[in-house]
């Protein structure tokens, strides 16, 4: 109930065109309800996992519309936590909709963490060691580990636990020559450097 009234309370402060909607909330004595905007177009994961092509052109949309809800979030003082395509959805015009808020929180500049929530595959290495780092970065780097999939229709780095995962991030990672430059630059600026 808590993850539910926290995603609520942040979902009610965004009015984004990439994120997701909530048109109203009610609760009984045991249960909360949230509406949401529906979202037709299903999520990037099931897209991915369908086979279907996804064309550079949806590939260019897909990175904007979601450096700008990412971006917004961060510009708010939030930090979304759960940045990953099952996350991520799309609207019946086939446009981005950040969503699930959960674990959603707030931070600042001048906030370090040492714990981050989320899916492992898509963690910082900061994070998984238990570093303090810029929470920020977090979602970036869940972004570039996001449009990678999406790419490669599998994840950049694998491991069945923590020292596997940790040794194929230091091995690094591979793109497809197919894959448009900016695409590619892009990518790398989210693994290694700066923010959408």
């Amino acid at each position: 109930m808590i993850s539910y009234k926290r995603e609520v309370e942040s979902l009610v402060q965004f009015d984004h065109p990439h994120i997701v909607k909530v048109y109203d909330v009610f609760s009984s004595e045991t249960e909360m309800f949230i509406i949401l905007e529906y979202c037709s177009g299903g999520s990037l994961e099931s897209i991915v996992k369908s086979g279907k092509k996804i064309t550079p052109k949806a590939l260019f949309q897909y990175s904007k519309e979601i450096s700008d809800a990412i971006y917004y979030i961060h510009s708010n003082g939030y930090e979304h936590c759960d940045i990953k395509p099952s996350n991520i959805l799309l609207d019946q015009f086939g446009r981005i909709k950040l969503a699930d808020f959960g674990l959603c929180c707030p931070c600042d500049d001048t906030t370090t963490k040492k714990q981050y929530c989320g899916s492992l595959s898509f963690m910082s290495p900061e994070s998984l060691v238990g570093k303090s780092c810029d929470p920020f970065k977090n979602d970036v780097w869940a972004f570039g580990v996001t449009l990678y999939y999406i790419i490669k229709r599998k994840l950049p780095f694998k491991g069945d636990n923590l020292p596997d995962l940790l040794r194929d991030i230091d091995l690094g990672y591979e793109l497809p020559s197919t894959t448009p430059f900016q695409i590619r630059e892009k990518v790398t600026k989210l693994f290694f450097e700066s923010p959408p």
